[in-house]
């Protein structure tokens, strides 16, 4: 399950990099004290949105669909947020990617609870819970690379004219790597067996309950 926790990361990473984005974009884009404050609260208004519309679909069409998505939807806003011109696109691009944190970390939570026993689970969910400050640990390691601070300056490159490396759109562009690999490795993982028996797939439920168990010495499990 570490594929889930690599998910939560990802969602702390997005959240938490505006904190150190704002400082290189204040100039870039021309940031207003307001400025700052809307692109802080953003993501969490695309959280609140993003959390009613992707908790139904995880009981529509699945856990693993819907991390899917929702994770390629954070991706998204977070990589584009990297070549927005102004402080409007960048906030809907923020908005776009609070949309998909929105629904991914409840959704991991879900997925990865049900896949632990009754005795496991509260200590499970804990464990990944710490996620979230690995992702900030991240994002702050990620800033210390490439944003200016005191005593040392970035070296941008420039090519025709155009500026190849600014900090503030690196650091976005960095920070979206964890969901966007999140997003291309959740295919690989089977769907949780509980939605499959709750949409009444008990064959497939079972099949792959057995599978789960062989990889673990035991021989069946009664469903």
């Amino acid at each position: 399950m570490s594929l889930c926790a690599w998910a939560c990361t990802s969602d702390a990473v997005e959240i938490v990099c505006v904190s150190f984005i704002l400082p290189a974009a204040e100039c870039d884009l021309g940031l207003t004290s307001f400025d700052k404050g809307a692109l802080n609260a953003v993501i969490f208004a695309g959280m609140l949105v993003g959390g009613l519309l992707w908790g139904a679909a995880g009981d529509a069409v699945g856990r693993r669909a819907t991390l899917i998505w929702s994770l390629t939807v954070n991706a998204t806003g977070g990589l584009a947020s990297c070549l927005a011109p102004n402080f409007w696109t960048f906030l809907a691009l923020r908005f776009l990617s609070g949309l998909g944190v929105g629904g991914s970390y409840p959704v991991i939570f879900s997925y990865y609870s049900e896949w632990q026993s009754r005795r496991r689970r509260g200590a499970a969910v804990a464990a990944l819970s710490c996620c979230w400050m690995l992702g900030g640990l991240i994002t702050a390691a990620g800033a210390w690379l490439v944003v200016p601070r005191p005593g040392w300056t970035p070296r941008s490159t420039c090519l025709a004219g155009v500026c190849l490396f600014i900090p503030g759109d690196c650091l976005c562009a960095l920070c979206s790597l964890p969901s966007l690999t999140s997003a291309a490795l959740f295919p690989c993982v089977p769907e949780s067996p509980k939605y499959l028996l709750q949409m009444g797939r008990v064959d497939e439920a079972t099949a792959l309950m057995n599978r789960v168990a062989a990889g673990n010495g035991i021989q069946e499990v009664p469903v």
